[in-house]
């Protein structure tokens, strides 16, 4: 047995930045997750870092301080390498605020939008979060946030965080994804929306394309976790791997992650090009979701009783993909989307 390979680098710039995100995510994340955990919310400093390195304004204009290539395989793969180091929270952060917020602004916002807040969402100096509800309930990032994109009704407006906006209200301390700084927003009287005309079917779109993206790195990861415990836990006299019936739950959840991977992977090479269909994204976000919930439970239970304790890898992953996939049932659902294209075509 051997650990499932990452999604392919289809260039020497994707591997150059690989290696650049993963010395970013050791350096920058791992040493400080616990913590951050602990605290509810990681730091901004997290995100002026990534600005820096140019992981976040990958797809951006230059104009604005991005890298202007077109490309969102690069911030898959910034996604991937955090969840890879344990930290599905924040892979969520980057997710919605460079692959969804940003876009959006772009593509919707007025010109004088885009100057004010655009350099400063690709340094990292605003942070933008993104709620699926007018209602502000438990908000991805809320704790952070300097301006939230808010989408009901077929309509997506931004509106600051602050004292001419909303204000994030702490939510209990959760064992999932504690690092996401999830919160409530209580929106002040004085708080003015700016609608981002144009942008809810897009929105809904970009959500569930990021949303696929972290649910199956999250499915690798916990594959990967199962992997090495059976290579290492004995049973019997020899490893749990070369139990027949662990190498057949592992290996029917590993062909499903090379399935979705090869899916979601299209669809990132179609957000690329401008023809990502809604359809599209929502049935890459209704699978990946799903898989990384089995896959969870599948490691979970194969880790037996170890699987529940804390000092082991999964019990954290298994938490923060019940997470995962609540989060992505704020914004719409996958499910109707799919039914409404279906109906339609009858």
């Amino acid at each position: 047995m051997t650990t499932l390979a990452r999604r392919s680098d289809h260039s020497a710039d994707h591997v150059a930045f690989r290696e650049s995100a993963r010395r970013f995510v050791a350096n920058d994340v791992v040493p400080h997750l616990d913590d951050w955990r602990r605290d509810g919310a990681v730091a901004r400093a997290v995100f002026t870092a990534a600005g820096s390195h140019g992981f976040l304004g990958t797809c951006a204009p230059d104009e604005f301080g991005g890298g202007d290539v077109g490309d969102y395989g690069f911030l898959a793969i910034l996604i991937e390498e955090t969840v890879d180091a344990g930290s599905i929270g924040l892979a969520l952060l980057w997710a919605l605020h460079a692959g969804v917020a940003l876009p959006q602004l772009l593509d919707h916002g007025t010109p004088e939008i885009r100057q004010e807040l655009a350099p400063g969402l690709v340094a990292g100096d605003i942070i933008a979060a993104v709620a699926g509800g007018m209602d502000g309930h438990a908000v991805l990032g809320a704790k952070l946030a300097d301006i939230v994109l808010m989408a009901a009704d077929d309509e997506v407006t931004l509106l600051p965080v602050g004292a001419a906006g909303a204000g994030a209200v702490p939510l209990p301390a959760s064992l999932a994804a504690a690092e996401a700084g999830s919160a409530d927003l209580e929106i002040s009287d004085a708080g003015t929306p700016t609608p981002l005309s144009g942008a809810g079917e897009s929105f809904g779109r970009d959500v569930d394309l990021w949303i696929a993206v972290v649910a199956v790195a999250a499915a690798r990861q916990s594959m990967n976790l199962a992997v090495h415990y059976a290579e290492s836990r004995r049973v019997f006299g020899k490893p749990l791997a070369e139990f027949e019936n662990t190498q057949m739950r592992l290996g029917e959840i590993a062909a499903d992650i090379r399935m979705v991977t090869t899916y979601v992977d299209h669809c990132i090479a179609a957000r690329s090009s401008s023809v990502l269909d809604t359809t599209d994204a929502a049935a890459a976000r209704e699978v990946a979701v799903r898989l990384a919930g089995r896959a969870a439970d599948q490691s979970l239970q194969l880790h037996g009783g170890y699987g529940y304790m804390r000092e082991y890898p999964i019990a954290q992953t298994f938490a923060d993909t019940r997470y995962l996939a609540t989060a992505a049932q704020q914004f719409s659902d996958a499910r109707r989307v799919m039914a409404a294209e279906l109906f339609s075509a009858r």
